[in-house]
């Protein structure tokens, strides 16, 4: 009988263990959601895993930024990249809201402090018509299948004023 009552207990222990860990994955979708919507369908098809993302480095593409490369502070990401082998540069998989998938390098540049997203960050802000003035958020997780590093990229468009964008094109007219 005591054996009975102990594997009883330890199955409720179990019980309250998953629920408990039901109940936090739960939560970290629901964050994840309500802080970006966009972020959902990324979600819900189950790449994320344990839904856990990152908190989000927001970044204003501006005039003078390298369209090659989208440059990340060190100390935002560095728990989440393990730096030995982000130092020669890691294949990482970057994701837009839609679940598309872009291939792109991931290195760190200690000197400067800061890692460096490119080959395919080009592409990328082609693909989406990114343009200067337009902000990025960056989050990072790890893939449900294969435990990569991998990215998710949302974007706010800037509304321009009509007479800035008339500029922008009578100016290129006369370059």
């Amino acid at each position: 009988m005591k054996g009975k009552s102990m594997s009883m207990s330890m199955s409720m222990s179990m019980k309250m263990k998953m629920k408990m860990v039901t109940e936090d994955t739960e939560k970290h979708r629901e964050e994840a959601i309500n802080e970006e919507p966009e972020l959902e369908f990324l979600l819900q098809v189950g790449l994320v895993k344990d839904f856990k993302l990152s908190k989000p480095f927001r970044a204003r593409l501006g005039p003078t930024d390298d369209k090659w490369n989208l440059f990340l502070p060190a100390t935002a990401f560095d728990p989440h990249c393990n730096a030995d082998d982000v130092r020669h540069a890691v294949p990482v998989r970057v994701y837009d809201t839609c679940g598309h998938e872009f291939e792109m390098m991931l290195k760190k540049w200690e000197r400067r402090g800061f890692y460096v997203l490119n080959r395919g960050w080009a592409t990328f802000c082609d693909q989406r018509r990114l343009s200067d003035d337009d902000i990025v958020a960056v989050r990072t997780f790890r893939h449900a299948v294969t435990h990569g590093l991998c990215f998710v990229v949302t974007f706010k468009r800037v509304m321009r004023k009509e007479s800035e964008v008339i500029r922008v094109r009578v100016s290129r007219l006369f370059v």
